[in-house]
């Protein structure tokens, strides 16, 4: 599913003839039959490059909201607007750990290497990193964020310098 989200987004900014629109065809039919297999209502241009979903379930993301690079989401996971508003989605932020049942709406940040515990309902902008929030409503639990953890840290720090730089 990644793979393919990846290749519509290119595919979708690159302008050219009848190859590049028959790549964009076959991309957007196996991204909608997957997506329907496999539970997700993800839209293009949505996610950054990295994005990592972890199990098979239902995820909802609103096509006005914005992902960073290298997040991760679990199952059961909504991302959607403010009521009545369709332009009011969150922006999140890089390497931002989603927790499986999570719900976030509303026109709020969240910074980067943020984890957001299960069930957690985030309606209210996140603007301090590295930390842990929880609850309904989500609120900060601990100081220790997703660069914290030192085997989350080290493989993103060497996928940075492989790929990256």
């Amino acid at each position: 599913m990644k793979f393919y989200l990846e290749k519509l987004n290119i595919t979708s900014i690159i302008e050219g003839g009848g190859v590049n629109k028959l790549l964009s065809f076959y991309y957007r039919h196996r991204k909608d039959l997957l997506g329907v297999k496999l539970g997700f209502s993800i839209p293009l241009n949505v996610a950054d490059m990295g994005l990592s979903i972890a199990h098979i379930g239902p995820i909802i993301i609103n096509s006005g909201a914005h992902i960073g690079r290298y997040c991760r989401i679990h199952v059961g996971v909504n991302i959607g607007t403010e009521l009545g508003f369709n332009d009011h989605a969150p922006i999140i932020g890089n390497n931002v750990f989603i927790s499986p049942g999570v719900k976030v709406f509303g026109s709020i940040k969240i910074e980067d290497d943020v984890v957001i515990g299960a069930n957690a309902v985030v309606n209210k902008s996140i603007l301090e990193k590295n930390i842990c929030v929880a609850g309904v409503p989500a609120k900060k639990i601990s100081e220790r964020g997703r660069r914290n953890i030192p085997q989350e840290k080290e493989l993103v720090e060497e996928f940075e310098r492989i790929f990256i730089r």
